[in-house]
């Protein structure tokens, strides 16, 4: 668990000082970004940046001097550490503060931000957590005094809390303004769009977007850095060792925040794009003193080893398979050796020629024309030797089989006789190989034939080139694993032991399980920014959709990363308040999913089977009601079992209130969605075939097609709702156990969770696919980001 830390801690440091380093030197070179708000940005991407260069590098000097058992060590490492996380903080707040004048009150924005008090709020941002830590170092250090110490104490607690309250407080605000002003707009809108299409597109969003991204992480992961002081205050526990995931968590926040700079700050991102095709244009056009009279020969030598090597392997197999009684006394250890080290002696010969060609004048024809020889022998006498290989091996063993069916056709009179030649998987894994490697080589070595038809002409090829020439190298081990038996049996036994290991177990419970968290957070970020982007995509379907991929965003945000941290803190004992905390996060959410769901399919199962009272009933308000209720009800089914959990758990009646709460949230929802699908399945066959009768009658005369909408709807509720009900049944297998054996617990967090998550990010697949509007809109943005790349 250390090794994963540290190297985590590292890559978010340096992942945080390379965006960071970049956003400074991005607004200090360009004289147009020297703006009072880009100056906050500056003084918040500073203070990341010092996190990113303290943070890890003062722990990992604390481990590796003593371990961090010195006190004096841990204070310094903390202050260094906390110095830099309230510097942050406090300048987030002034940049937000900067942002709410600006929205909130426009007009008044040129006279409270003047030049001197913009230097005054940063100078503030950094002399406030300077002026505590060093106050706090100077009492741990030289007075130990207690009166100090509480006070101290209490103005840390209010430093960490109040920011929180503040931005939310600035952020909400903000965005009533934005609203206000797009109802107004659109307004506006509808009255002038009678003779023309007008478009309006408020500055605000933006402003409103970055902040909203920079101000949840900051909460999310401020909430988490700062729960030891909750723990402090309330007594949960003497101390909270919390410093492996309390510490990258700080890291990853600093890390993000250059990212929603140059997303959603305008100038930031028209500079960075600015500064990225400069680089692009630059490598472009720089010209190299002999490309004019030689083709590129990139990663030569890089691609030359698996090709010999492969040439060897190839001829191992020839030899075994053509000339099986000379196999012993050809391929002896001694020559096995000198085949090995020939392979990698030629390709390292062939590019040692050519780079002493490259080194040398242009005037040099006759090595020229020796090292173009050279690339012509090595690049295309490999393919010749392995199809020649190949065909050989396929005529031996096409010749055996046949004799082995003539032996079975005299031998099966009396005894059922099964042949089975041991060639063949030699032969399929030298055919998967040698296949992909012709395909992979010939699209790479494309420039050779190039150079060779055309004469001096350059081909701009690599950035498919690479790609293929990686992809053939990485298809290789899947060969070797199914067809090589031997390999096969061994991985076979491999993977048999790390299913035994508990231990292994875990590693990749909790690989599969943040893999598929990233995925669900992701996918369904990924439709709630689509849907609110587009003011087509804001229907009342969508809106169930939009509710839906919240409550699946939130349990890839809560389940895995909750669970993570219980382990951490006590092992996760059932019986510890952590625990129960824990699980209420989870179910939470998880019921939130599941009641947004109902809602989602209970509008399709109008639309589809009420067609004409679909308007007069799912009215906006309605819709409201549903998805408030949605969240309502979950919320307090995980109430009553929390307030039993944490207060009440000698009140027998409130266990059996909840159980029961819990039961009908679960069970009931499969049933009605079972219900719904099948009634709307009915309808669609039904109007299929009303369908097919009168293509029949009007088929006489013209060729009739019909297309019914609801198709995709089905299909898309189909998939929804089956993976949900296989996923669910899983995940609240646990529920029936304890219906039937109250006294056992089930342990079964290993394969729960890893398959709650897995339906929250299947979701956004199907909405991606199915959902006709969505669909058109990610298509668009993937052909408006594939035209801007280009």
């Amino acid at each position: 668990m250390k090794a994963w830390f540290w190297v985590l801690g590292w890559s978010l440091s340096i992942l945080t000082i390379t965006g960071n380093g970049f956003i400074i030197f991005l607004i200090c070179s360009k004289r147009q970004l020297r703006t009072k708000t880009n100056a906050f940005i500056v003084s918040l991407a500073v203070a990341d940046l010092s996190i990113g260069s303290m943070a890890i590098p003062t722990w990992f000097t604390c481990e590796m001097v003593n371990g961090c058992n010195n006190l004096s060590a841990q204070i310094i490492e903390w202050a260094v550490r906390s110095l830099f996380a309230f510097a942050s903080v406090s300048n987030l707040c002034s940049l937000v503060l900067d942002r709410y004048i600006a929205v909130v009150k426009p007009l008044n924005y040129l006279i409270l931000m003047r030049r001197r008090r913009v230097i005054l709020m940063i100078l503030l941002a950094w002399i406030i957590p300077s002026v505590l830590i060093a106050v706090s170092t100077l009492n741990n250090f030289l007075f130990n005094n207690l009166l100090l110490f509480q006070i101290l104490t209490c103005l840390f607690i209010i430093f960490e809390s109040l920011p929180s309250l503040m931005l939310i407080f600035f952020f909400v605000s903000m965005l009533q303004v934005v609203s206000k002003h797009n109802r107004a707009a659109r307004s506006l809108a509808k009255q002038l769009r009678f003779n023309h299409q007008v478009f309006f597109k408020s500055q605000e969003k933006s402003a409103i977007i970055m902040m909203g991204i920079v101000i949840g992480v900051f909460l999310v992961c401020y909430g988490i850095y700062f729960r030891c002081s909750f723990i402090h205050l309330f007594k949960f526990q003497p101390s909270c060792n919390d410093d492996n995931y309390k510490i990258p968590i700080l890291v990853m926040n600093s890390a993000i925040n250059p990212l929603a700079y140059s997303f959603f700050k305008r100038d930031i991102n028209k500079e960075a794009k600015r500064r990225l095709r400069c680089v692009n244009l630059t490598k472009s056009n720089v010209v190299r003193p002999h490309d004019q009279n030689s083709f590129s020969l990139r990663g030569t030598y890089s691609h030359m080893r698996p090709v010999t090597n492969l040439c060897c392997l190839v001829l191992d197999r020839y030899i075994a398979v053509v000339n099986p009684l000379k196999y012993m006394t050809f391929m002896k250890r001694r020559r096995v050796i000198q085949m090995v080290s020939l392979s990698w002696a030629v390709s390292f010969a062939f590019v040692t020629v050519v780079t002493i060609y490259k080194l040398l004048p242009e005037d040099h024809l006759i090595l020229f024309h020796f090292s173009l020889c050279l690339v012509m022998i090595t690049e295309f006498f490999p393919s010749v030797m392995l199809i020649f290989c190949f065909v050989s091996m396929l005529k031996v063993v096409f010749k055996h089989i046949r004799a082995a069916r003539s032996l079975a056709k005299q031998l099966r009179f009396n005894h059922r006789v099964f042949f089975k030649t041991q060639e063949k998987s030699a032969i399929i894994m030298m055919g998967i190989v040698i296949s992909l490697f012709l395909l992979c080589y010939g699209i790479h070595f494309r420039c050779s034939v190039i150079f060779l038809v055309k004469g001096k002409t350059s081909c701009n090829d690599t950035e498919y080139k690479i790609p293929v020439l990686v992809l053939n190298s990485a298809i290789n081990p899947m060969a070797y694993s199914f067809f090589k038996r031997d390999i096969n049996k061994e991985l076979k036994r491999r993977l048999c032991c790390i299913v035994c290991d508990r231990k292994i177990m875990k590693t990749w419970f909790w690989i599969i399980s943040w893999s598929l968290t990233i995925l669900a957070i992701t996918g369904n970020g990924f439709i709630i920014f689509l849907v609110w982007s587009k003011r087509q995509l804001r229907t009342k379907t969508n809106a169930f959709i939009v509710s839906l991929a919240v409550a699946d965003f939130c349990v890839g945000m809560s389940a895995v990363p909750s669970q993570f941290m219980c382990e951490m803190e006590n092992g996760c004992k059932l019986s510890s308040n952590l625990y129960s905390f824990v699980w209420a996060a989870r179910s939470l959410f998880a019921y939130a999913s599941v009641t947004n769901l109902c809602c989602l399919v209970l509008d399709r199962y109008i639309a589809v089977v009420k067609p004409l009272k679909y308007l007069t009933f799912m009215k906006r308000r309605r819709v409201i009601q549903m998805v408030s209720a949605s969240w309502a009800i979950s919320f307090a089914v995980v109430t009553v079992h929390a307030m039993y959990k944490f207060f009440f758990r000698e009140n027998s009646i409130l266990l059996d209130f909840s159980i029961c709460l819990v039961f009908i949230t679960e069970f009931f929802p499969c049933v009605m969605l079972i219900f719904c699908f099948v009634s709307m399945f009915r309808v669609v066959i039904k109007h299929n075939r009303a369908a097919r009768s009168l293509a029949k009658q009007l088929r006489f005369n013209h060729r009739v097609f019909f297309k019914t909408h609801e198709k995709s709807a089905i299909i898309m509720m189909g998939i929804v709702i089956s993976l949900f009900l296989v996923c669910y049944g899983i995940y609240i297998r646990c529920t029936v156990i304890f219906l039937y054996h109250s006294k056992n617990l089930c342990k079964d967090v290993f394969y729960k969770i890893p398959v709650l998550v897995l339906n929250s990010a299947i979701n956004p697949l199907a909405y991606s696919f199915f959902k006709r509007d969505i669909n058109e809109e990610f298509k668009r943005r993937l052909c408006f980001a594939v035209l801007i790349r280009r």
